[in-house]
């Protein structure tokens, strides 16, 4: 960025030395003098706009700076994000099942038609579940749970359904 800088102030000095030659180079008297006054109106046009834009250059350089520093942060932040997903692969490629519970047609309807409510029946079996499982806890457990619904509705319909089923669910 320092060498940006250097370069960017060193074309601005070239172009204001060369446009201050061309007007020196172009003062004359008499009708050359009328010939050129469009050209040296034009040169202090074009003086008056490098001066404009070389006053920019320090804001620019600002919000650039700045914006450097927040690429810094979200790549440090991105960097952070990538480490904890491959740990958590990991962690999944580790799982052992050693326990599992199905809730399905075969044990009873668990819900009341076109409800999240889980049956009496149900939140009892899980119970019973939970219950055996509380002196193997060593922190490392993981649960996978899945709602379900019939074929009655749309498949949007009965997805939404399953979800707020699985929701609905014992806190553990």
């Amino acid at each position: 960025m320092k060498n940006f800088i250097i370069s960017k102030n060193l074309l601005i000095l070239v172009a204001l030395f060369a446009l201050g030659l061309l007007q020196a180079c172009a003062t004359t008297r008499g009708p050359a003098a009328q010939d050129l006054a469009p050209v040296n109106e034009r040169i202090s046009k074009i003086e008056g706009q490098v001066v404009q834009m070389a006053s920019r250059v320090p804001d620019i350089e600002n919000r650039l700076a700045i914006t450097e520093t927040k690429v810094e942060q979200i790549a440090r932040r991105t960097d952070d994000v990538e480490a904890k997903a491959d740990q958590t692969l990991r962690d999944l490629s580790n799982l052992q099942l050693e326990k599992r519970l199905d809730l399905d047609l075969r044990d009873g309807v668990s819900y009341k038609f076109d409800s999240a409510v889980l049956s009496a029946e149900a939140k009892k079996t899980i119970d019973l579940f939970l219950s055996d499982l509380q002196g193997a806890h060593n922190g490392r457990q993981m649960f996978v749970v899945a709602g379900h619904a019939d074929s009655t509705g749309t498949d949007r319909y009965n997805y939404s359904l399953g979800r707020k089923r699985a929701e609905s669910g014992p806190s553990i």
